[in-house]
């Protein structure tokens, strides 16, 4: 594993706000769809791998913030879905859907485990 380091962390911020400018000011429709497509893979991703100490509060149930935020996005990608009516985005609204079950899901298993984690 890579160790990071605060000019790569530069580097891949400065990179991901040079892709969502460029996207928000030269993208097409397809662009878009296609980006929010990737974001939510990237969610759904981060969900199945990070460690599910970071899924729960301090006492031990699924943070409220976390999974309400994730819910809000859910609730933009049904909007954006039924808005604009593309297969791309209905992909993108049940790949957001996953994400946030799996997190979910992994929030409770990982609470339900016993005392000597």
């Amino acid at each position: 594993m890579s160790r990071r380091t605060p000019v790569r962390d530069l580097a891949i911020g400065v990179g991901a706000a040079g892709a969502v400018l460029t996207l928000f000011f030269a993208g097409t429709a397809g662009t878009v769809g296609a980006a929010t497509l990737v974001a939510t893979v990237v969610a759904l991703i981060w969900f199945a791998q990070v460690d599910p100490a970071r899924l729960v509060d301090d006492r031990g149930r699924p943070a409220p913030m976390l999974f309400l935020l994730g819910a809000v996005a859910v609730a933009l990608m049904v909007t954006a879905a039924l808005l604009l009516r593309t297969v791309t985005q209905y992909l993108a609204m049940f790949v957001a859907l996953a994400a946030v079950i799996t997190g979910v899901v992994r929030a409770i298993r990982f609470a339900m485990l016993p005392e000597d984690r």
